[in-house]
């Protein structure tokens, strides 16, 4: 027998659930069969892992965001290329588009 489970999570409500449901939706993201370059499942168990921590940490507050991972990738992103356009793709710096790449940085494109 074949069966699929689907689990409906609210990112956006996590401090409110049980310390029991908090543990099983951080397994469950684990475990999601998504793409390992998905970014809303990747997103989703960072959400559910800042929690536990921030739980965790209790009464002690913590700067939860100060040194990430993710803050080194996107500073090499950054160094070579930036976001444009109103769908925000990323373009890779060359000769032929530096001036544009600079631009954007300068005019506040690359957040």
């Amino acid at each position: 027998m074949k069966t699929t489970i689907t689990i409906e999570v609210d990112s956006d409500r996590l401090s409110h659930v049980e310390d029991s449901y908090l543990a099983a939706l951080w397994h469950a993201a684990q475990a999601n069969g998504a793409p390992s370059n998905d970014v809303d499942a990747a997103d989703l168990a960072d959400s559910i892992g800042v929690e536990i921590i921030r739980r965790w940490l209790g009464a002690a507050p913590a700067m939860l965001y100060e040194r990430r991972i993710s803050t080194h990738y996107l500073h090499i992103l950054q160094q070579h290329g930036c976001w444009t356009g109103p769908g925000r793709t990323w373009q890779p710096t060359s000769a032929g588009n530096e001036p544009k790449a600079a631009e954007a940085v300068r005019s506040g494109g690359v957040r």
